[in-house]
């Protein structure tokens, strides 16, 4: 994982560029199940030097996840991060998912738009002052 991060440091990737993982420990396949949201429901399995095809954005986003969650490989929508807080309260409780948390927004914040998580399209760039769209004063 350290590989990946380190060649996007040095823009030799793109967050959706396509690599091939070596992985092990816990692994949640979004991409092998039925109903590619729901995290509630789909089996963690445990591998030990699997190769998965992900993304580099998957293993930003999953280096960002909380220690005791598994690294998730699919492509998350609304409903699928709702489901991933609800994993993260009822499997770490309420007081590590609400640190996480505060400190994802606080990471989202402040990260170049270029590296950010999510960026909201249809309301512009939050860290874009001033612009149409953007949060604060005109």
């Amino acid at each position: 994982m350290e590989d990946a991060l380190l060649a996007l440091e040095a823009k030799e990737v793109d967050l959706l560029s396509s690599i091939r993982l070596r992985y092990t420990g816990q692994l949640m396949d979004l991409t092998t199940v039925y109903d590619d949201q729901d995290i509630l429901h789909t089996d963690v399995q445990e591998v030990e030097k699997q190769a998965i095809d992900t993304t580099v954005g998957r293993v930003l986003f999953n280096d960002h996840l909380p220690e005791g969650v598994p690294f998730i490989n699919g492509i998350l929508k609304k409903k699928g991060l709702g489901q991933l807080v609800s994993y993260c309260y009822l499997r770490l409780g309420r007081r590590r998912r609400s640190r996480w948390w505060t400190r994802s927004r606080r990471w989202a914040s402040t990260t170049p738009p270029g590296r950010r998580l999510h960026r909201d399209r249809r309301h512009g760039d939050p860290g874009q002052q001033g612009q149409a769209g953007g949060r604060g004063p005109p």
